[in-house]
């Protein structure tokens, strides 16, 4: 059990200390993983790998994308990523969203639908995450956004 708080000096500078904690406020051995963590982060270099995967991805889904005319975006921030599904006329098309994602989900590749209106499909992998594990999400990724269109 670990926490955290980051806000800007001003803002933390209002409360009193001490006043900004919790069941999850920390302990020895809680401080000790929470390091450990922060030296594999350093050390395999995952924030980098993060950056050139995540780059990865969001190119693979912008390929995927161009021959989909079902997925008018794809956003991405580093390993967080999303495919945007929507009609002809631009409105959200989560039905389509949730084909592609069932499609993605019999292919062994689980997704996550998210947004407002449930028409976004999001890939979060792991730090750790490789460029064959990318390669092979991207493959079956197109394989269902195919077949899910197919299905319509």
């Amino acid at each position: 059990p670990l926490s955290a708080i980051a806000a800007p000096a001003a803002l933390m500078a209002k409360a009193r200390p001490g006043s900004q904690g919790g069941t999850y406020g920390g302990n020895a051995v809680a401080c000790a993983a929470a390091l450990a963590t922060l030296d594999v982060i350093r050390e395999e270099r995952l924030v980098a790998n993060a950056a050139e995967q995540g780059r990865r991805l969001a190119d693979g889904l912008r390929r995927i994308a161009a021959d989909a005319p079902a997925i008018a975006d794809v956003r991405a921030l580093g390993l967080m990523a999303g495919s945007e599904f929507c009609r002809p006329d631009g409105s959200p098309d989560p039905e389509a969203a949730q084909r592609a994602q069932r499609a993605a989900s019999d292919l062994g590749l689980l997704l996550l639908s998210c947004g407002v209106h449930g028409n976004v499909i999001r890939m979060i992998p792991a730090l750790v995450v490789s460029a064959e594990q990318i390669d092979e999400a991207l493959s079956l990724w197109a394989k269902a956004v195919s077949s899910s269109a197919a299905a319509a």
